[in-house]
């Protein structure tokens, strides 16, 4: 039984905007509810990632590779918690300035 084919352009199409929204989903969270749960998105997707990385690390560790080879990956996790909290509060900054309670609009 052969299902319908997505185009390729379609695909990654779909997957650029899916990675967009996840790293919208903090600041969005900043931004309507406080930068403390845009904060707390951030740290659940840089647990998600951690996780991922520590898998993948082992995965190759398996394999024969060294710690040193995959070491990378902790460091994309570092970075991935900096720009998701950057977005996050980026989020409450303009949650607060522009949001419902925002004072600036009449």
């Amino acid at each position: 039984m052969s299902g319908a084919r997505i185009p390729i352009r379609l695909k990654k199409r779909i997957g650029g905007t899916g990675i967009l929204a996840v790293l919208a989903l903090p600041g969005l969270a900043g931004a309507f509810w406080g930068g403390a749960v845009g904060i707390l998105i951030s740290v659940v997707f840089v647990a998600i990632i951690v996780a991922v990385a520590y898998v993948v690390q082992m995965a190759f560790a398996s394999g024969g590779m060294s710690d040193r080879n995959t070491s990378w990956l902790v460091g994309v996790a570092i970075v991935a918690g900096v720009v998701f909290s950057g977005i996050a509060m980026l989020g409450a900054a303009l949650g607060a300035v522009f949001g419902p309670e925002a004072r600036i609009w009449p």
